[in-house]
């Protein structure tokens, strides 16, 4: 793929454990680092959400870009998991992983935060229960985001998201990749994922107060059904903020761009490398090399 191809919001991506991936509407690519110290290389074509008439619809299209990316960065999680250990034939581990993390994230920031509201308040309802729960659900947030520091392995894995957002502003900004560029780029990036998570609970607040007051069960559903008109409200928000041409979802974004702070480290040049690798192996011109990557290198599966 030529490096001037790609528009200025067309890259994005994630980090995995020990790696790094990276997408574009059309395809995406991961590399993770071995135990041995070499890096290993696969990745696929995207689902092509982005050229369906779905994509065209500005408050859909955001919710269509969670979907790919919950797909994509599934099977990049596979991909990782079966670098650096023991082959998972089925993938049943990362599948149930996967099913385990979506049920903790229901209770923690759908269920938890609606019961706990309504058991503190007595069960009053209308806008003072519903901006208490907005309240409790940004704080438990928070606060999940902070106990993962206590983890070894969670630190290298926000030591690896440093570097994807690293090396992608570096290749925006000067459509190299080489250390020396990415070095010098800020590991907090406008267009993450976490700034989103933010914006969506802070729209939050604002919306769910506005819905009639209902029974437990019935304000769960209607939080659940609501998340995705806002996830779209909060991506065409971001799309704005990171072009420049709004101040207003520019200021929205800043407190996700201070909570990457939280989210990501300062990466050194082993997880900038592999940073790096995923973002070449996408973009990179046949028969060139970026400056400065000397790991060895395997292809070790292109889905």
């Amino acid at each position: 793929m030529e490096g001037g191809a790609l528009a200025p919001q067309s890259l994005g991506g994630q980090a995995v454990v020990e790696g790094v991936m990276v997408r574009t509407p059309e395809a995406w690519r991961v590399a993770v680092r071995r135990p041995g110290g070499e890096i290993a290389i696969g990745g696929g074509r995207s689902l092509g959400l982005s050229r369906t008439a779905l994509y065209r619809l500005p408050l859909a299209r955001g919710f269509a870009v969670v979907v790919e990316t919950l797909v994509i960065g599934g099977r990049a999680l596979k991909f990782s998991a079966s670098q650096l250990g023991p082959i998972d034939p089925g993938g049943r581990g990362v599948a149930l992983a996967f099913v385990l993390a979506a049920l903790l994230t229901l209770f923690l920031f759908v269920l938890l935060p609606a019961a706990g509201a309504r058991l503190v308040l007595g069960g009053v309802g209308g806008v003072r229960e519903a901006l208490a729960e907005g309240v409790l659900r940004v704080a438990l947030f928070l606060g999940y985001l902070s106990s993962l520091w206590l983890s070894p392995e969670m630190r290298r894995v926000f030591a690896y998201h440093g570097a994807e957002h690293k090396a992608i502003a570096a290749w925006e900004r000067t459509r190299r990749v080489g250390l020396e560029d990415a070095r010098a780029e800020s590991r907090l990036h406008w267009r993450c994922g976490t700034s989103l998570v933010f914006m969506v609970l802070v729209l939050a607040l604002f919306f769910f107060p506005l819905l009639p007051a209902g029974g437990l069960w019935s304000r769960l559903i209607t939080r659940l059904l609501g998340l995705p008109l806002l996830a779209g409200v909060a991506y065409e928000a971001m799309r704005l903020g990171a072009g420049g041409s709004s101040r207003l979802p520019t200021l929205l974004g800043l407190p996700g761009i201070w909570l990457q702070r939280l989210t990501t480290r300062e990466p050194g040049d082993e997880e900038l490398e592999v940073a790096l690798r995923a973002l070449w192996a996408l973009v990179g011109r046949e028969g060139e090399e970026p400056e400065g990557l000397s790991s060895p290198v395997v292809w070790a599966v292109v889905n």
